[in-house]
């Protein structure tokens, strides 16, 4: 019975299954499981984190739910299928401690966004920095962790203006050590506040000043958790909030 009148308690769907193939040597399935299950385990926790990860970007608003770290444990049933010599056929249950899993989102993805989704895992690497940061700060808001939102969406900005200050100097046929040296002590500020209107024309965003000041509000709020241990303002979520859009919007221009 779901009883939907209680916040934050949610309907769970049993219909998720992750699985993958392997060829062992053993004369049991008891054997098998003690040898190899660590090593399941873990390749099981690296295809969940790619889903993760694709997860927060194609749909970093629907993301919300899940956190970057180990969240709760999990007890799944795993099955092993044993096709033997001769034709013959088997299987075993067991149930593995599973701790580190990330907590799951309660949304769905439409086909276009699946259709990405299944893309980008299809590639062996990693979102950059910036792609799942976005999705990363806005848990933690849906959480109440304003802080750390805020760390997280700076430095997927931070990121994000350094690449493209980068290709911006690649462009001039710099040396990559010049670029080395060119990007070794830039600061956001920098980044923000004076490569930025070198690498694109910002203005073109209406009220684009506007934008940047709520995004200077950020990062000063990040100097000052990073630097003081704590902001030195006090964070609501719709400060934090309205920050984050505005970090979204300099980002996707």
């Amino acid at each position: 019975t779901t009883h939907t009148d209680y916040i934050g308690l949610h309907p769970l769907p049993m219909r998720s299954f992750v699985g993958y193939q392997f060829s062992v040597e053993a004369s049991t399935a008891e054997e098998v499981i003690e040898r190899d299950f660590i090593e399941w385990r873990n390749k099981l926790l690296r295809l969940v984190s790619a889903v993760t990860d694709a997860f927060r970007l194609v749909q970093p608003e629907k993301a919300k739910n899940l956190f970057p770290f180990p969240a709760i444990a999990s007890c799944p049933v795993f099955w092993v299928a044993i096709v033997g010599r001769d034709g013959k056929t088997g299987c075993e249950q067991f149930t593995g401690d599973v701790r580190t899993v990330a907590n799951r989102s309660f949304e769905n993805l439409d086909a276009r966004h699946s259709a990405q989704l299944s893309k980008i895992l299809q590639t062996s690497e990693e979102p950059a920095p910036h792609q799942s940061g976005i999705g990363v700060a806005l848990a933690f808001l849906h959480y109440g962790h304003y802080e750390q939102a805020l760390v997280h969406i700076c430095t997927a900005c931070e990121a994000l203006l350094a690449q493209a200050l980068r290709l911006s100097l690649q462009k001039k046929n710099l040396s990559n050590s010049e670029i080395g040296r060119a990007l070794e002590d830039v600061t956001f500020s920098q980044l923000l506040n004076l490569h930025l209107f070198n690498i694109c024309d910002i203005s073109e965003i209406p009220k684009y000043r506007d934008y940047l000041g709520q995004v200077n509000w950020a990062r000063k709020r990040r100097n000052e958790i990073v630097h003081r241990g704590n902001s030195q303002e006090k964070l609501t979520e719709q400060k934090v909030a309205t920050a984050i859009e505005s970090v979204q919007t300099v980002m996707r221009f």
